[in-house]
């Protein structure tokens, strides 16, 4: 079998064949081509290219192909399962809060998750306020912008 026949049968398990937009069958060897934007394909094709042996059967030219590629799908379901468990683990650090309002006043909150403290900060001022509760207002307000600016603490959900 040769180098071309053996890409031959791994563009054909490939969707659209691209394994052979990234294969030089002139040359019998893996090419790069940045138009067609598939790296799985042209890592699929350096793969074979690299662990052919001209001397081997057909059988063997397989089985080693299929051999390199398991490898390579077991390294990548390795890297999907970190992937994933960060997803979890993130998720399950970051709870989802809801804060129910009524009448004009937070009357429950939940949550699905630990939380700490639960601060509701009242921005609503009287419309016949005192000096002194606009000023407070006023404080309430910078310190709401002082914790949007801290990104590295807080997180806005909503």
């Amino acid at each position: 079998m040769t180098l071309n026949e053996l890409i031959g049968i791994a563009a054909g398990g490939y969707p659209d064949a691209q394994v052979l937009e990234y294969w030089d069958t002139k040359n019998e060897r893996p090419m790069k081509n940045p138009k067609a934007g598939d790296t799985l394909a042209y890592f699929i094709a350096v793969e074979i290219a690299e662990t052919f042996h001209k001397d081997a059967s057909d059988e063997e030219q397989i089985q080693e192909a299929v051999r390199v590629l398991n490898q390579a799908s077991r390294d990548i379901c390795s890297v999907m399962g970190a992937l994933d468990e960060r997803v979890k683990k993130e998720s399950a650090t970051k709870p989802e809060i809801i804060v129910v309002v009524d009448g004009g006043l937070v009357q429950r909150v939940f949550a699905n998750g630990p939380v700490g403290d639960v601060e509701v900060i009242d921005l609503d001022v009287s419309d016949f306020a005192t000096q002194e509760e606009l000023e407070e207002g006023d404080k309430k307000r910078e310190r709401v912008t002082q914790i949007a600016a801290s990104k590295e603490v807080w997180t806005e959900a909503w």
